[in-house]
């Protein structure tokens, strides 16, 4: 990271006022975007990386709908034991 390393040294020694405080956060953040690499550390085309955000996103649409489907069978299955237990103890008046 050299030009990021010059920026933070050249405003190391000089003086702290407000506007070369934002100066310097502005330079900073030029710098360390210029060293990020811009293509796709995977070897993907921008397509293919589009695509495993789709099979991402439907990915987790399934997982959602499958939690929400054991939840459903979870309350169900809650609400058939307590009946049950009402049904056992005799205050199956209760439900009527």
């Amino acid at each position: 990271m050299g030009d990021a390393e010059d920026i933070m040294q050249s405003i190391i020694h000089e003086s702290d006022t407000e506007a070369r405080r934002k100066a310097f956060i502005r330079e900073l953040a030029r710098a360390v975007a210029s060293e990020i690499p811009r293509e796709c550390p995977l070897g993907l085309t921008p397509d293919e990386l589009r695509g495993l955000r789709d099979l991402s996103g439907c990915y987790r649409q399934g997982k959602v709908a499958i939690g929400r489907f054991f939840l459903g069978l979870l309350i169900a299955s809650i609400i058939g034991g307590i009946l049950a237990v009402i049904d056992k103890v005799g205050l199956g008046w209760l439900l009527k």
